[in-house]
């Protein structure tokens, strides 16, 4: 627990500025017992100025000082010096010092406060020499009552309390509130609990908002689970038809292969076969030839060996051109087989175009269910009836027809609600507006009040302070004391009206007004996050609205790129409807 120790003074009030008085303070209790006038009240004013900062009530003007006048110098050094031990047993001196100069013209006072130092002594460090803590004297009101361990109300108001202002108790209500709320420092619990209520009001706002986006961001979710599971699906296939592809690649390369191999084969067997047949007929012609011709054969007359041999190169010659015509026969047989080929080729891309055509049909499938599925969430979701069963093309446009109306109704309803809420939000802001500038001029008003007391309150001040040091007459007297009463009916009045003017009260009720208004601008607020929510979805919407058009341009595209194909094989124009029937 803290406590004081020691005080002294120097040229306050009827103190002499050229001593210093020291006022020793005892355990428990120190009993300050002297005269009127010998400065009883003076060593509590000056304990309450040493630890707050505060002046006594009607000093501004120098009052607190001891008057030069008296003192016969023009100016006077005034010093307050309290010794005490902190909450932490701590040995701590605070020390302030003022200074009071007489005007040149006017005979008036002129007080300022000089340097204040609250040190203390560090017996570890500097070895039992003094250290400042602080010289600024805002730093330092606040240093005094937190070493103490008491607040700087319950000194102002309770420890070293003035006896003018020891009646607060009785004082007016709202006056009252105030002491003890800083009192009971109650002003920091109102402020917290103010911010606990607009923190809980934003973060409501904001779990509203989160809601929303979790809300959205799970229907997200479970679509591109459901895409990750059609994509899955999907590459599975593709990688299972792919590996019968290979398969049957592998499968049509070694079938032709084993063609061209037993064509060759089979081939060459004919041409033998064939030669053989021929051989064989040749044989039996020759023989039958000769049979026939042996009877009726004679031997020629006449006829030269010359003659036979060159009737044998002429057989010779017609063997050879035999030859060049089974040459080009064999060298026709040859295009034919390279045709063929060809053929074999053309026959492969065709079935490779056949491949594309059904995985494209297969993807226009898969789009024609997936449109399907999102119709009907939309349709479920918007409650939009009578579209929960396979759609044909009519019922698809009117449910695209019906869902464009309810955007275009959406966006009108939304634009309209925009509208609404701008103009409520202008007239509660215009309604503020003139709360605040209400409020102003009741603050204004307060404050002109508050200074005439303060002004009121000073010239008595200054009135009781010539008395104090004055040796006028009885009429002086008389005169300053009609003054007196003339200064506090009027500070009666002004209190009076500042009573019935009730500007707390005022205050307060347009406080609530302002909280009214700030609470449906935050419903408007959350109204608008839903709007912009809906809108978010018409955009998907949209957008897959778009890519179901790419898509069908893009099928569209393929058929018309393969109708030749088509025709070729089904021997009819491709029509898409019987396209997809027939996929079914």
């Amino acid at each position: 627990m803290s406590s004081l120790d020691k005080l002294a003074i120097r040229g306050i009030r009827s103190f002499d500025s050229n001593e210093i008085a020291v006022i020793q303070f005892f355990t428990p209790l120190t009993v300050i017992v002297g005269h009127n006038g010998s400065g009883k009240t003076t060593i509590i004013e000056c304990l309450k100025y040493a630890t707050t900062g505060d002046l006594p009530p009607n000093t501004k003007g120098g009052a607190f000082v001891h008057d030069p006048t008296i003192a016969g110098v023009s100016e006077v050094k005034a010093q307050v010096k309290l010794r005490f031990f902190n909450s932490s047993k701590e040995q701590m001196v605070v020390e302030r010092r003022l200074q009071v100069t007489k005007k040149k013209t006017g005979g008036g006072l002129t007080m300022k406060t000089l340097e204040g130092v609250i040190s203390f002594v560090d017996k570890e460090k500097t070895k039992n020499k003094r250290s400042s803590l602080s010289t600024k004297c805002a730093e330092l009101d606040e240093e005094v009552p937190k070493q103490l361990g008491v607040s700087k109300a319950i000194l102002e108001n309770v420890i070293f309390c003035h006896q003018e202002e020891s009646n607060w108790p009785l004082s007016e209500p709202a006056a009252l509130k105030k002491k003890f709320d800083d009192i009971f420092e109650a002003t920091k619990y109102t402020k917290a609990l103010d911010q606990i209520k607009t923190l809980r009001k934003e973060q409501a706002v904001e779990i509203k908002v989160d809601k929303e986006k979790l809300n959205a961001l799970k229907v997200d979710r479970d679509r591109a689970i459901k895409l990750r599971q059609n994509i899955n699906q999907q590459e599975a296939r593709i990688q299972a038809k792919e590996a019968d592809h290979e398969t049957l690649d592998g499968e049509i390369q070694k079938l032709a292969d084993d063609n061209r191999r037993f064509y060759a084969q089979a081939t060459k067997y004919a041409e033998i076969i064939n030669s053989a047949k021929t051989y064989e007929t040749q044989q039996k012609i020759l023989a039958d030839a000769i049979a026939n011709m042996l009877p009726v054969m004679r031997e020629l007359p006449g006829e030269s060996d010359h003659e036979l041999t060159r009737k044998i190169e002429g057989h010779v010659e017609d063997i050879a051109e035999k030859k060049r015509l089974r040459e080009s026969l064999n060298m026709q047989v040859m295009d034919e087989r390279d045709r063929l080929d060809k053929l074999e080729k053309k026959r492969g891309v065709g079935l490779t175009s056949q491949g594309t055509l059904l995985a494209l049909k297969q993807r226009y499938e898969e789009n024609l269910v997936n449109r399907q599925t999102l119709i009907q969430e939309i349709s479920t979701r918007h409650s939009i009836s009578g579209f929960d069963h396979d759609l044909t093309k009519e019922e698809i446009d009117e449910f695209i027809n019906k869902l464009e109306s309810a955007v275009n109704e959406h966006t009108r309803k939304i634009e309209e609600i925009k509208s609404e809420g701008r103009k409520v939000v202008d007239e509660k802001q215009s309604a503020i507006q003139n709360i605040k500038v209400t409020k102003a001029a009741d603050e204004r008003a307060k404050s002109s009040t508050s200074d005439q007391i303060k002004s009121s309150k000073a010239q008595i001040a200054e009135i009781n302070r010539k008395l104090d040091i004055s040796t006028t007459s009885i009429a002086d007297i008389s005169y300053h004391e009609s003054i007196l009463s003339e200064e506090k009916n009027r500070r009666t009045e002004l209190e009076e009206n500042i009573r019935k003017s009730n500007v707390s009260e005022q205050l307060r009720v347009k406080g609530l007004e302002s909280r009214a208004l700030e609470e449906k601008r935050d419903n408007l607020h959350a109204e608008l996050t839903s709007l912009n929510t809906q809108a978010d979805v018409r955009a998907k919407l949209g957008l897959k609205k778009t890519e179901l058009k790419r898509k069908d341009e893009a099928i569209q595209s393929l058929v018309d790129a393969h109708s030749a194909t088509y025709r070729k094989y089904v021997k009819r124009e491709p029509v898409r409807a019987e396209m997809e029937a027939e996929g079914c």
